[in-house]
């Protein structure tokens, strides 16, 4: 890769990948990450990227509500716990605040 090319002209998995792989070269015990902005195709690989390094360091995945076939699921990694966090104002009959369920 020439160093001297802006990581920019990079789609946004190759830009996600390299940034991971920069990442786990200094042994993180954790990493937080998302996939909003890349393709289905680039969130699995994404996705499947961090799961080969899980045996050696935990990953939080933020994930957000996705349409698929009409209809809004949330999106989470395969094997993994959720947690929703939710605006209590958002739901009828809840005082202001924030709720956080675990799925």
């Amino acid at each position: 890769m020439d160093r001297a090319l802006p990581l920019s002209r990079f789609a946004g998995t190759p830009r996600m990948l390299l940034g991971l792989r920069k990442v786990y070269a200094h042994s993180p015990a954790v990493i937080v990450f998302s996939t909003a902005g890349l393709d289905p195709l680039g969130a699995r690989d994404t996705c499947r990227f961090v799961a080969e390094h899980l045996p050696g360091c935990s990953a939080i995945y933020l994930a957000r509500p996705v349409s698929r076939q009409g209809q809004e699921q949330d999106d989470f990694f395969l094997g993994s716990a959720g947690v929703t966090v939710i605006h209590r104002d958002q739901l009828p009959g809840k005082p202001p605040g924030v709720t956080i369920g675990v799925e």
